[in-house]
């Protein structure tokens, strides 16, 4: 009887986004993402997606602007510096102290208008987009990000999501969704805010449709919010030119 090889285990795969440290600063590795073919016809050319974060990552490095150190960078992966828990997990990661939660919004909202004044969009402003350190706010996840247009919509779009994220993950429109708009609007210098109000008006339009729908989908959050969210929206003062 002769002895059978013992057969090596593959080496486990690296995760498309893992915990790295980088000259002994703490960071996040993020890789192209490994799709089959079907969800490639639903995503997209992940390499694609994947060379426009790394390079809009670049484009930002230096111009102090609120988003993440580029700590290391490749062909095929990119390594951007810890920043914090995201705003989702802050606020339920913090309880019994609002205050840390709210703080992090107000501060969020002006670096948006920050990243508006640098000539950028994010794309996806949500609260799981937007991280909170040592009183800094950076924003991450940076795929959909990239110049704003001519005519500004792309910067209303944020704003948008930014406050319909806001409105649905604390359950309504208290005062640090208020305050948080007043921090926005305090820091616009190209006249955002208008442009979202205006849009945020012009969907109001349909509000008769979704206010049955709401009420049919009430389990789910998102739409708990779209009435709440419209409702804020509309009503916030515009910022006049």
């Amino acid at each position: 009887m002769t002895d059978t090889p013992p057969t090596q285990a593959k080496p486990a795969p690296l995760r498309r986004i893992g915990q790295v440290e980088v000259d002994g600063r703490l960071g996040w590795r993020k890789q192209v993402e490994t799709l089959g073919l079907s969800l490639r016809l639903r995503k997209g050319d992940p390499q694609k997606g994947f060379d426009r974060e790394k390079n809009t990552y670049l484009a930002l490095q230096g111009k102090g602007l609120p988003v993440p150190d580029l700590l290391d960078v490749g062909d095929s992966f990119f390594v951007t510096a810890h920043a914090g828990p995201n705003l989702f997990h802050l606020r339920k990661g913090n309880p019994e102290h609002p205050e840390v939660f709210n703080n992090a919004l107000v501060e969020a909202a002006t670096a948006l208008a920050h990243l508006h004044a640098g000539g950028f969009c994010h794309g996806r402003p949500a609260l799981k987009d937007i991280c909170w350190q040592d009183g800094r706010v950076t924003f991450i996840d940076l795929d959909r990000a990239g110049p704003g247009s001519a005519d500004g919509q792309g910067y209303a779009r944020d704003i948008l999501i930014f406050f319909f994220s806001a409105i649905t993950e604390t359950g309504g429109t208290g005062p640090e969704i208020a305050a948080a708009a007043r921090a926005y609007r305090n820091a616009d210098t190209g006249g955002h805010w208008n442009r979202a109000v205006a849009r945020a008006q012009r969907l109001n339009r349909y509000r008769w449709a979704l206010a049955p729908l709401s009420k049919l989908l009430k389990n789910k959050r998102e739409f708990r919010a779209i009435l709440p969210f419209l409702g804020f929206m509309t009503r916030e003062p515009a910022v006049l030119p």
